[in-house]
């Protein structure tokens, strides 16, 4: 039977508590199998707003919040190596779900971690979930967590 063992986790990071569980829960697996972790945010490009004849470019808002994602990012990714796990940060834009996907084939994730959020039904029928897209379409094991109602570091 071949080893299941995890070498590379991708962890998707959205700043929420479910994430910051999934975190927590990652750098535990990593430390278990020493394995190299991957933190994932991606950024959703900006649809331009129209306000009148000529469409308003939202472009230079998400370029000015790059640098402020990349440094919380960065962040969180030091909490890994805090805990003696080798850790490093992708910042990348697109569709969460497709672009999460894109990010552990290019990196050879072999598992991904991801909090779930847990919206209703309805929320989920009109904006989908990333979770589940994630889940449906990765060819790795995929681990979702909820967060908790108490804070997790």
């Amino acid at each position: 039977m071949k080893d299941r063992t995890p070498t590379r986790i991708l962890v998707g990071i959205d700043f929420s508590p479910a994430s910051r569980r999934a975190l927590r829960y990652s750098i535990d697996l990593a430390a278990q199998s020493s394995a190299q972790l991957d933190l994932v945010h991606v950024m959703t490009p900006s649809v331009p707003v129209t306000a009148g004849p000529e469409p308003l470019a939202m472009a230079a808002v998400a370029v000015d919040e790059r640098p402020r994602v990349q440094q919380e990012l960065e962040t969180w990714c030091a909490v890994g190596r805090e805990n003696g796990v080798a850790s490093s940060c992708h910042l990348i834009e697109g569709e969460p779900a497709s672009a999460i996907l894109e990010c552990a084939e290019e990196i050879g994730a072999d598992h991904i971690v991801l909090g779930a959020h847990g919206h209703s039904r309805l929320h989920e029928l009109f904006l989908g979930s990333v979770a589940r897209d994630v889940q449906s379409r990765a060819l790795c094991p995929v681990t979702t967590l909820r967060a908790l109602h108490e804070a997790v570091a």
